[in-house]
């Protein structure tokens, strides 16, 4: 029976409390089996609380199931809002009367239930600092995304939902899976009309934009899988997706064809068995996706790709292990290898060996791990130990690219290199006429003349 109700949400089993939870529902015959496990296992709670706690002098239940989820959907959401997961029991209270008075419940059922909120299901009470937590996380975003299902559905203006805070990969997972449920998601014209409205809130001029785009970026990617997911036909085709930036995650056994990405930036998203075909794109760019080269890989059918000016970096997955490249000529290579149509020769790429460029391509692989880097770290001898470093040390530090720091670690003074660069803008520079910084373009133009 925990087999069975766990199919799905291996994930889910290996959190101690959450898994007791579900194994006292099946023990107990008390969870549904015709709901997903998270739905499953809170409806279950919500049912247990309202038939033998919250009850009034006549075992009458004071709440409504819908009331008391509700209620925890605010509380969730009054905690995304504020970056936390606790609130003090004064701001439990504060939302507690705000829900159960838009209800317009009596005040003698208002009292009851906000003396009785630190013992509900799903809660508990951090009693050193006299706060309010969810029981599990688990529980802490289902409710959320319960709370931004019902504002969707309810017309809010989602620009003011998505900024408020970063919204968690499970939460926009479980968005679209809500979404699916209350039928939203039964046609490609249901999609693209969820896509519209997540880009109407990233076209408005807002101070938190960037944060609107990610969050409505982040869902805009859950729906892809979840569609993809319950789909019999593989391909997506005609949608339009806008004015979001994809933060990550992934898009494995997603295919997309025929369609148009327009003003739409993909961060560090894994696309290795991921399609596109014949897809238009505008103002698109690519940070660091992970592509994989090969059969049952990456395809990057674009039209429109402006080169490689739209992508910085690249991360290839190969055997199991991921390697980055930041080099123009080598990003052009892959993504031509991934199908994509660049015609555009990097005439103006600069005469640097092969060996100084993987030392270089090494030394970014490694501050994107850490920042500053130890001279004396083992693990990095290949950089260090190169016969090119000196002179490419002695550039970077020139230059202000990098700075010495000297530090007590273990015996003697130990030194580190501290970047100040971002290592995509640095590889960048490999690129004559597209290099924009003007430290960068002299350490390249005195690396290039050192090595000719």
């Amino acid at each position: 029976k925990l087999t069975t109700a766990f199919h799905g949400h291996r994930e889910l089993a290996s959190k101690p409390l959450f898994f007791a939870r579900v194994a006292n529902l099946v023990l107990t015959a008390s969870l549904p089996t015709d709901e997903d496990l998270p739905s499953a296992l809170a409806n279950a709670y919500l049912e247990r609380e309202l038939k033998e706690k919250l009850l009034d002098r006549q075992h009458e239940p004071l709440l409504s199931r819908e009331q008391l989820g509700l209620l925890m959907g605010e509380l969730a959401q009054e905690m995304w809002s504020q970056e936390t997961r606790e609130l003090d029991l004064p701001s439990v209270r504060e939302v507690a009367d705000y829900v159960l008075q838009v209800e317009e419940l009596g005040d003698s059922v208002q009292k009851v239930v906000v003396d009785r909120m630190p013992t509900l299901a799903f809660l508990a009470l951090n009693e050193r600092y006299a706060r309010i937590l969810f029981e599990h996380e688990v529980f802490f975003f289902y409710f959320l995304s319960r709370s931004l299902v019902t504002q969707y559905l309810s017309g809010h203006d989602l620009r003011l939902v998505l900024s408020r805070s970063t919204l968690p990969e499970f939460v926009a997972e479980r968005v679209a899976i809500e979404l699916r449920k209350e039928g939203e998601l039964s046609s490609l014209s249901d999609l693209q009309k969820a896509f519209d409205r997540l880009a109407d809130a990233g076209n408005q001029y807002w101070i938190r934009s960037t944060q609107v785009r990610e969050n409505a970026g982040l869902i805009v990617l859950a729906l892809l899988r979840e569609y993809t997911a319950q789909a019999l036909d593989m391909e997506l085709r005609d949608l339009t997706i806008h004015a979001v930036t994809l933060p990550g995650g992934h898009l494995r056994k997603v295919i997309l064809k025929e369609c148009r990405l327009l003003d739409v930036s993909i961060r560090r998203v894994d696309l290795t068995e991921t399609t596109f075909m014949d897809c238009d794109v505008s103002n698109l760019t690519m940070i660091e996706p992970v592509v994989k080269v090969g059969d049952k890989g990456t395809t990057l059918g674009f039209r429109g790709l402006n080169g490689t000016d739209s992508v910085s970096g690249i991360v290839v997955l190969e055997d199991e292990v991921k390697r980055v490249a930041f080099a123009p000529k080598e990003v052009s290579s892959i993504l031509k290898q991934c199908g994509a149509p660049i015609v555009d020769e990097i005439e103006d790429a600069r005469e640097i060996s092969d060996s100084t460029m993987e030392l270089l391509n090494k030394l970014m692989r490694s501050y994107r791990r850490t920042n500053p880097v130890c001279e004396d770290d083992p693990n990095l001898r290949g950089i260090f130990a190169n016969s090119s470093w000196p002179t490419v040390r002695g550039l970077l530090v020139k230059h202000g690219l990098v700075q010495e720091e000297k530090r007590q670690a273990g015996g003697a003074a130990k030194i580190f290199l501290r970047r100040r660069f971002l290592p995509e803008t640095l590889m960048g520079g490999t690129s004559k006429l597209n290099c924009q910084d003007s430290s960068v373009a002299q350490f390249w133009d005195d690396l290039e003349a050192e090595e000719n």
